[in-house]
C-alpha cells in the first residue's frame, strides 16, 4: 500500500461533510477508512457537543482524541479533557436570558450535553440536537446559568432579530467572546480566541504531528481557519463560498452525501510516494 505524499493525519468536519443531515453514509464510512489503512491519522473537528460526535466517532471506528464544541473541548474518546476553554459564566448566563426575552432560542453546550431552556422556532432542522437522547434537556434558565457552557447555539427564523443581538453581544462583550455565523439562521457564541484551529492546535501537539502534515475536510464558515491551518484542505463542492475559496482544493460535484467520498478519492489520485524501504 502506497502512502499519501506528506500527509499523516486528516481534520475532518462532521456536518455537511461527512455528514448528510444526520445521514453518514457507507461511502464516506469507506472513505475514511481508505484513508486510515494509508496511515493517515484520522481525527474529528466539529461544531456539535462531544457526546453528539461521538456515535459517528464510533461507526468510524476512530481511536484518537475529538476536537468538539468549535474547539472549546478536546478530549480523549473516554471523555478525559485535553484542553477546554468554558465562556465566562457572567456572558453566557447574559446570552441565555437576554435570548428567552427576545424569543430566541438557545442552546448551551455544558460538558454533560445540551440544555436548552425554549423551543422558540423550533422545527426540523433543530431536531438533530434532540438525536443525543438523556444528553440532550429542556431546563431552566436559572438552572442553566449555575455552569460554564463551552459555547452557546441560539437559531431564529427572522434572520434581522439574530443580526441586532450579534451586534448587542458582540459590543457588551468584545473581549469575551466571539461570533460564527454559518447560516443566517444560526448564531453561536464561543470564547474569544477559541476555534477549530486552536482546538487542533492543542491535539496536533498531543500527536506530535504538524500542522503541515494534516488534511482538512469541511463545508462551512468555521472551517475556513483549518483550511489555511492544514497542509493539503479540501472544501465540500456544496460548501459555503467563503469556505471554498479559502481551500486550496474544492471536491467535485457529486451528491451531498457522498461529496467527502469523492473528495478523498481527488486526494488519493494525487501522486503517491512509495513507504520508506526498511
Amino acid at each position: 500500500m502506497t502512502k499519501l505524499p506528506s500527509y499523516e493525519a486528516a481534520a475532518l468536519d462532521l456536518d455537511g461533510t461527512l455528514l448528510n443531515g444526520s445521514d453518514l453514509s457507507n461511502e464516506n464510512v469507506a472513505a475514511v477508512e481508505s484513508l486510515k489503512q494509508r496511515g493517515v491519522t484520522c481525527v474529528i473537528a466539529t461544531g456539535r457537543n462531544f457526546h453528539h460526535a461521538t456515535p459517528t466517532y464510533k461507526r468510524l471506528a476512530l481511536s484518537t482524541a475529538i476536537v468538539s464544541n468549535d474547539g472549546a473541548l478536546v478530549s480523549t474518546p473516554g471523555g478525559a479533557i485535553i484542553s477546554e476553554r468554558l465562556l465566562p459564566l457572567a456572558v453566557s448566563s447574559d446570552i441565555i436570558d437576554s435570548a428567552k426575552a427576545l424569543g430566541i432560542t438557545c442552546l448551551s453546550y455544558f460538558r454533560h450535553g445540551v440544555h436548552t431552556s425554549s423551543w422558540f422556532d423550533w422545527g426540523p432542522g433543530m431536531e438533530r440536537h434532540r438525536e443525543i437522547g438523556r444528553f440532550f434537556r429542556i431546563s431552566s434558565a436559572p438552572l442553566m446559568r449555575t455552569k460554564q457552557v463551552y459555547k452557546t447555539l441560539l437559531f431564529c427564523l427572522d434572520a434581522v432579530r439574530l443580526d441586532a443581538f450579534q451586534a448587542t453581544m458582540e459590543a457588551r462583550y468584545q473581549k469575551e467572546l466571539d461570533a460564527i455565523r454559518n447560516h443566517p439562521n444560526v448564531l453561536e457564541f464561543i470564547t474569544k480566541g477559541v476555534s477549530k484551529v486552536s482546538g487542533l492546535d492543542v491535539l496536533a501537539k498531543h500527536l506530535g504531528i504538524a500542522p503541515e502534515k494534516f488534511l482538512a475536510f469541511g463545508d462551512g464558515i468555521n472551517d475556513r481557519g483549518m483550511f489555511v491551518w492544514a497542509g493539503l484542505s479540501v472544501c465540500m463542492h456544496h460548501g459555503h463560498e467563503s469556505a471554498r475559496n479559502a481551500a486550496k482544493m474544492v471536491a467535485p460535484a457529486s451528491d451531498a452525501g457522498v461529496n467527502f467520498a469523492h473528495a478523498v478519492a481527488s486526494v488519493l489520485a494525487l501522486p503517491a510516494v512509495a513507504p520508506a524501504q526498511a
